[in-house]
Order: C-alpha cells, then structure tokens, then sequence
C-alpha cells in the first residue's frame, strides 16, 4: 500500500491569500474582490465558481500569485494535474520563497510520476521551512518511491521530531521500516500511528499484517477486524484478515472474508 503523502488541497484546500501572506498592494481592488469572492465559493464547495473568479483576479492582475496558487490547488483537487503544475509554477516565479507553493507543486509533479522533479521541489521546500512537519513527511514519500528508504526514514523521523503527534508521518516510517524488515519497530510506528489516530483504517490494516507476519496471529486478527469495523469495503484488508484466519485454522470464517 502507498505511503501517505498529505495533500493540503484535497483535505482543506488552503486559501493561501487572506491572511498575513496577502499583500494587498500587489493587488488590484478588483483581483482582490475576485480572489475573495473564488475562496468564498470554495468554501461552500463551488469549485467551478471559484475557478471562474480566481481566473478573473489573475486577468486583472497576471502578478497575483495568491490567486495563482489557489487556482492550482482546486485544479489539484480535481486531478487536472497539469493545469495545476502551470498554475503553482506561476505562483513561484512570483514568490519564490514560499514552502507551501513548493510542496503543492511537488505533490502534484509525484502524482504525475514525475519523481525526480518532485523531489527537487521538496528539497527547495524543506530549504525554506526546515521545521515543517507535513513537507519532511511528503519529502519522505517522494523518497521511498524512488527507493531511498534511509533518506525517506531520515525526513520521517525529522518530521515527527517537529511533531510527535502526526500519525501519517508515523505510518509512513512504520511502512518504510516493515520494506526494511525490521518488523518490531515497524509495529511500534504502526501503534503510535494508531494512538494519535484512531480511526486510521490502514494502520491497522498494515499493523494487522506486520504483526501476522511475526506470527502474532491473535493481534493480528484484532488490528484486521478494527480495520474493517472502521471500513468494511477494503478488499486488502478481507484478504489479509482470511489469511489469519486460516493460520488460525479458522477456514470456514477464513472462506467468508
């Protein structure tokens, strides 16, 4: 299963712009007024009326690298990646030292399988907010999937220095640790992952199959049927749980998941 790459625009799309980062002065009245208005309707979830005004806050004023980035996060959370990629570069050639538009515009170059130009990016995000917990955990993922599990483990680790409570960061470091082999730490992620966490479906759904695999088939059944409790339609998780079941000699309730 893919580590987690936490994708600020398709949780909680950040409205980048109306805050301290805005400088107003850089703005026309009226590009303000369309930025407004776009993150107004993102919020009541209009995203083809928010793509409409910030595409008129940037006909007013092109140098608007607020509307820019939030135009590239809705473009991300509709998986038009590529007009996304357009749309963040344009928000960094006009303000080059912000982390975020460098993460965004990573996470959406991975998601085109363009690996090595993701990683440049978080690289330069990580330069410039060495302490951003969610960036080192993205700059890990990127990592992993080009293979270097030691440089991913390293930015998990850093990220949850910075933040001991981020279950992904400890999911992620808990996989890379399992590809690793180095199962008991791998489990103990896993639970700190689940302690802060709870209801994190692929937790349990990996500790399950860790802890299986250490031949700890009790607590594997119990992290396996936690994960379908939480949701009942992960096929990965049936067949990990049918796999225990059978070890336990459980067939018939095996046959059934």
């Amino acid at each position: 299963m893919r580590n987690f790459l936490w994708v600020v625009a398709c949780a909680v799309i950040a409205l980048f712009s109306l805050n301290a980062r805005l400088d107003a002065r850089s703005a026309s009245s009226e590009a303000l007024g369309h930025l407004k208005r776009g993150n107004s309707f993102l919020r009541h979830g209009q995203p083809d009326r928010a793509i409409a005004e910030y595409q008129a806050a940037i006909r007013f004023n092109p140098d608007f690298p607020e509307a820019h980035y939030n135009l590239a996060d809705v473009f991300q959370s509709r998986h038009q990646f590529d007009a996304a990629v357009h749309e963040y570069r344009e928000a960094i050639r006009l303000k080059p030292d912000c982390a975020l538009a460098h993460n965004s515009l990573a996470i959406t170059l991975d998601q085109l399988g363009q690996i090595d130009a993701a990683i440049a990016e978080f690289r330069e995000a990580v330069r410039l907010e060495p302490a951003n917990a969610l960036v080192r955990n993205n700059f890990g993922v990127a990592l992993a999937d080009r293979g270097e599990l030691e440089a991913a483990i390293t930015q998990y680790r850093d990220a949850i220095g910075l933040n001991p409570h981020y279950a992904r960061a400890h999911y992620n470091l808990g996989k890379a640790l399992d590809d690793q082999g180095k199962l008991s730490a791998s489990v103990d992620e896993l639970r700190e992952a689940i302690r802060w966490e709870p209801d994190f479906v692929e937790a349990h759904n990996n500790l399950g199959a860790v802890l299986q695999g250490m031949h700890q088939t009790d607590a594997a059944i119990r992290e396996l049927q936690a994960a379908i409790r939480l949701d009942p339609t992960s096929s990965s998780t049936h067949n990990n749980l049918g796999n225990a079941l059978r070890d336990e000699g459980q067939s018939d309730a095996a046959i059934a998941e």
